[in-house]
């Protein structure tokens, strides 16, 4: 469970988030909207514990998040996946990529290795690899392990950095804009892999201004004027203006949903 108490936090002297008390469930998807500036990267940053610079307390199952947390701890608790993945995207081949990311769980280089135990080099190396390729595998990249990461497509470069997140088998996936910038067929497929993990008990925390996105949710919270407002895909079909009074356009696909009563979601998924 992740969850704030009375928490505060933005920037200067306006807060975008005030006195806030929220708790985000394992194991569900949490679409997260609101207005641009309303706190959704903000949030996203906090969680991932890149901004520390906030008032009242985060605990992330029991991981209170503070200065002194390491980052060790934090990253095997929550992995970031940005709007742009070529931000996190730093070496010319896949395995590299990952490997780079599991340096945080401390497993040794076979070049750090003392003469005197060289001889568990083969075993660390074989370790390393089973952690690299089942990451690549839930992403369905396991066939790109020598692939250069700037030859990718861009659905396949946003799944790399979902594997290098997942290298370190953290509890939440946090997605700031994650999907914004791929077309239609590898959201999709990004989609896809999101379902899987859930499956698996992975927390995923989508900020997004892709409002089709909500229908993907356990949960929707809209941030707005400082506060959370915490509501349900269902109940925004039944209710859309929950999303016009705060200023967030209603869906076309929300507005069908209305006006032919369909609450399915399963079936509406299948539409985004």
């Amino acid at each position: 469970m992740i969850s704030l108490k009375q928490f505060s936090c933005g920037y200067s002297k306006h807060p975008v988030l005030a006195q806030a008390n929220l708790e985000i469930a394992p194991g569900e998807i949490t679409v997260i909207i609101g207005q641009n500036g309303s706190g959704k990267s903000t949030l996203a940053q906090v969680l991932a514990g890149l901004k520390l610079d906030f008032s009242g307390e985060v605990w992330i199952d029991d991981l209170r998040l503070k200065r002194s947390t390491p980052v060790r701890e934090l990253r095997q608790k929550i992995g970031l996946v940005l709007q742009n993945p070529d931000h996190q995207i730093l070496f010319g081949r896949v395995e590299d990529e990952i490997g780079f990311a599991l340096q945080n769980l401390n497993l040794p280089e076979m070049t750090d290795l003392p003469k005197a135990k060289r001889a568990r080099q083969s075993i660390i190396q074989s370790k390393r690899r089973e952690i690299i390729l089942e990451a690549l595998a839930q992403v369905g990249l396991a066939d790109k392990l020598d692939a250069n990461p700037r030859a990718l497509s861009g659905g396949q470069k946003q799944r790399l950095v979902l594997a290098s997140a997942l290298a370190l088998n953290p509890e939440y996936l946090v997605l700031d804009e994650g999907t914004s910038m791929l077309d239609l067929p590898s959201r999709r497929t990004v989609y896809r892999v999101l379902d899987n993990l859930k499956r698996k008990g992975i927390g995923i925390i989508m900020m997004t201004n892709l409002l089709d996105e909500i229908l993907l949710a356990d949960t929707v919270l809209i941030l707005t004027g400082g506060q959370i407002i915490k509501s349900t895909p269902v109940e925004l079909i039944k209710h859309p203006t929950l999303l016009t009074q705060f200023g967030l356009e209603v869906p076309l696909l929300l507005q069908i949903a209305k006006k032919l009563k369909t609450y399915n979601l399963r079936d509406l998924r299948r539409k985004i």
